[in-house]
């Protein structure tokens, strides 16, 4: 019998932390959506829900943390170890 093929990650958010000023608004989010999935992000006005989705589509550069959608990082790339800022085109 063999296993299934694991599934594609196709947005995942690793340690995310944002902050705007003294207010940190997203501490350490961890988030993995696969490929077919529906996730609904639910929560009170204020917990951040619009800023997980604004630093998804890279409208909000994360503090720490990075976000990849289909295996490529949002706004950065890797180097050595190190992420780097991507200029905007």
């Amino acid at each position: 019998m063999t296993e299934p093929a694991p599934e594609r990650v196709m947005v995942e958010v690793r340690g995310v932390h944002k902050s705007f000023g003294p207010l940190e608004v997203l501490r350490g989010v961890d988030l993995k959506v696969r490929a077919g999935e529906v996730t609904v992000i639910l929560g009170p006005s204020g917990s951040g829900k619009s800023t997980l989705l604004r630093t998804i589509n890279h409208l909000e550069k994360v503090d720490r943390g990075w976000v990849s959608v289909d295996g490529e990082l949002i706004g950065y790339r890797g180097h050595r170890g190190k992420l780097h800022e991507l200029k905007e085109k």
